[in-house]
């Protein structure tokens, strides 16, 4: 009966924010979330699937006031939370605060799937407290350069930890307690680059760690709590470089030369058929990456600046501004698909009348921008296209700002970006 009347509830169709909508649903029904960069942080309730548009996309971001998903009650009743990045929790030395998901449970049963997210800037990613049967499934997520560890798995509640990936957390990467009494399974992860072990826990029959990958974790592969040393070595797992695309950046996707591709579980797939991958993300031969750099000089002071990744179709994830502008300076900013020629004039091109200032960019528009304020720094989110032929497509991008006085041409420029949509 619960399932024949449960509630797609759509933010921001239906409800102008993930949490009005999660208040106003009932057990069974699903709370859908468009792209976009959404406010929390955000109470969840028993019963209610939360579901974003996936991790590139759609972000839930707690503005450093607490942890991002927050969970209390004694029971954990069919929870999901998919296709999210979960950001922006307060650092705090009370890791109860500071969490991407935090449930502060008592004794009922823990039915939890936390499925294809990306934890990022947050003390830990997910924190269980309590719980006694039930089930908790941890699969596909990315933990990225958390504080602390990525994730702790609770004494008694079964638990499948399944095709994540976890790099530079200042921590161990999985923490599955000394006193477990209940099914663990630990397959196909990616944890490398930590800053304590890959996996600690105890060597229990109950428990099966296999098929994972470690990799540069600074205090070794793995700790045996009740054993207090480092002589656990659970098999069959791999200890090799799992040649990411590029960890330091955070991009997580496997390279054409990774390990880490058909090296899963035997008998499991990933999505095309072939068979699993060990990490997050599963290879994927036409990924291109999302890429955002500076270049040439500005002038004038005047300093182009840029943030996130601009992934094809998401909504406030990538953002340019300005810096060093005048106080109360009109702006432009150029637009073109060329930095090396501009209607048969070589690209840099001396401005007349402007020392030391050049055209990068082969304007095909201009966008108008607000005045520049009085600390000279101007940012905004940049729209980003959902055209798939726009991918890896270079986009050249440079200010110009009103400045009398500077140079007898009375306008300066930045230096300029060029970025291209990643998939």
């Amino acid at each position: 009966a619960g399932t024949a009347s449960a509630t797609d509830l759509h933010v921001p169709g239906d409800h102008p924010t993930i949490q009005a909508a999660v208040d106003a649903a009932v057990s069974g029904d699903e709370v859908l979330v468009a792209p976009g960069v959404h406010a929390g942080p955000v109470q969840l309730e028993a019963g209610v699937r939360l579901i974003g548009s996936g991790w590139k996309t759609c972000v839930i971001d707690a503005q450093e006031k607490g942890s991002v998903l927050k969970l209390s009650g004694d029971a954990v009743e069919e929870i999901v939370v998919r296709g999210f990045t979960i950001r922006n929790a307060k650092p705090s030395a009370n890791l109860l605060v500071a969490g991407g998901i935090v449930v502060l449970g008592g004794s009922g049963a823990m039915n939890l799937t936390i499925r294809d997210n990306r934890f990022e800037d947050c003390g830990i990613g997910f924190l269980p407290s309590g719980g006694v049967g039930g089930l908790l499934e941890v699969r596909g997520n990315q933990f990225v350069g958390l504080t602390s560890y990525a994730l702790s798995v609770p004494d008694k509640v079964p638990a499948e930890i399944r095709n994540n990936t976890i790099v530079h957390c200042g921590s161990t990467a999985i923490s599955s307690g000394s006193n477990s009494t209940s099914p663990v399974t630990i397959e196909n992860n990616v944890l490398a680059y930590n800053g304590g072990y890959g996996i600690q826990g105890n060597a229990a029959a109950n428990k099966k760690v296999r098929y994972n990958t470690l990799h540069a974790n600074t205090k070794g592969p793995f700790f045996e709590l009740l054993g207090a040393g480092t002589s656990w070595n659970p098999t069959p797992n791999l200890h090799q470089d799992p040649k990411l695309q590029d960890h330091l950046a955070s991009d997580l996707h496997l390279t054409s030369t990774s390990p880490c591709i058909d090296a899963g579980k035997p008998g499991e797939q990933d999505p095309d058929g072939s068979p699993i991958d060990i990490g997050a993300l599963p290879y994927d031969a036409g990924y291109v990456p999302p890429t955002a750099a500076t270049h040439g000089q500005g002038c004038g002071g005047l300093t182009m600046t840029h943030d996130g990744e601009p992934w094809l179709g998401s909504v406030g994830r990538f953002s340019i501004g300005v810096a060093g502008a005048p106080a109360g300076a009109p702006l432009l900013l150029l637009v073109g698909l060329s930095n090396t020629s501009w209607s048969g004039v070589p690209l840099p091109a001396p401005i007349p009348n402007a020392p030391g200032c050049s055209l990068l960019v082969a304007p095909l528009f201009l966008l108008a921008a607000p005045p520049a304020p009085a600390t000279g720094t101007l940012a905004f989110p940049t729209p980003l296209s959902d055209d798939p032929s726009v991918v890896g497509l270079p986009i050249h991008l440079q200010w110009v700002a009103s400045a009398p006085g500077a140079n007898p041409a009375g306008i300066v420029f930045s230096d300029a970006l060029e970025f291209a949509h990643g998939d």
